[in-house]
């Protein structure tokens, strides 16, 4: 008999922020779950997320200003959420126990996947599937089978568990959609330009480009699952991609010495305009 582990295929199209954000929305996926109306609150302009870089300090692996949609679902009374630190995790004697993150060791990531951390609190997945453990890691992605005896070897201090409590309502859904019209309020855009200009390297210039396109794409797939098709909006998100990857080709080869980022954005700036008006538009048929 085959025991079904994890499909990595079903990390497609998720769009966390974060490793937790990857697996809650995994786990809602796996479960047949609808997650993509929890995207109705990630429009940001791109001035905000500017903003957010230049003059609050923000990083890429802590960027705090989306709020996490595993917060989001708890706070609506959808799921249930147990955080818990703890010196060892115990998982071996929780009868209940389908779905956990736990809080790895950096040193479990560096030696197994010869890589370094963008923060230091990284986890893994875990399901329990009959007496079968699996585990599954967002980036790079990877998932096996594991024992007890090594979680407990690599574990580091806090995990996390899920449970769905409820299913999205019409309420819900009204309310979600009234919530994404008062996001795009944050849309009027006053200081662009003179952000861009305070921008200080490439590597901020890559992170803001990488921030901007996951909450354009989450913005998207909510317009999809409200029925919205709308193909210019489909090469603006290529056009993202294309941009993040320019933009990293250009630090990886420092070739940059002349600030040309700071033109690059500009031109993001002016295409986002239009990102912003085809999404405004949308607005007035629900």
């Amino acid at each position: 008999m085959i025991m079904k582990g994890f499909d990595l295929n079903l990390l497609d199209g998720i769009y966390g922020l974060s490793c937790v954000e990857n697996y809650f929305l995994y786990f809602l996926k796996e479960q047949g779950y609808s997650y993509i109306p929890f995207f109705f609150d990630s429009y940001l302009s791109f001035e905000t997320i500017i903003k957010e870089f230049v003059e609050n300090k923000a990083e890429y692996s802590s960027f705090y200003r989306m709020t996490r949609l595993q917060k989001l679902a708890a706070e609506y009374g959808l799921i249930d959420i147990t955080s818990k630190q703890d010196k060892k995790v115990r998982l071996a004697d929780d009868r209940h126990f389908e779905y956990a993150a736990i809080q790895v060791k950096p040193s479990f990531i560096r030696e197994k996947y010869e890589r370094n951390l963008w923060r230091e609190d990284h986890f893994i997945l875990l399901k329990k599937v009959e007496q079968t453990l699996f585990y599954l890691n967002d980036i790079p992605r990877d998932t096996n089978t594991i024992t007890y005896e090594e979680i407990d070897q690599i574990y580091d201090g806090k995990f996390l568990k899920f449970s769905i409590k409820k299913a999205i309502d019409k309420d819900l859904e009204k309310i979600f959609r009234k919530g994404f019209k008062m996001s795009l309020k944050s849309g009027e855009l006053k200081e662009t330009e003179v952000l861009i200009q305070k921008i200080s390297n490439i590597t901020l210039a890559r992170d803001i480009i990488g921030i901007l396109r996951i909450s354009r794409k989450r913005v998207y797939l909510y317009l999809n699952y409200l029925g919205v098709k709308e193909k210019k909006l489909e090469k603006y998100l290529d056009y993202l991609d294309m941009i993040y990857n320019k933009i990293e080709y250009i630090r990886l080869r420092k070739a940059d010495s002349n600030q040309k980022y700071k033109e690059i954005l500009n031109q993001v700036y002016e295409k986002d305009k239009g990102f912003f008006d085809i999404v405004k538009k949308y607005t007035n048929i629900f």
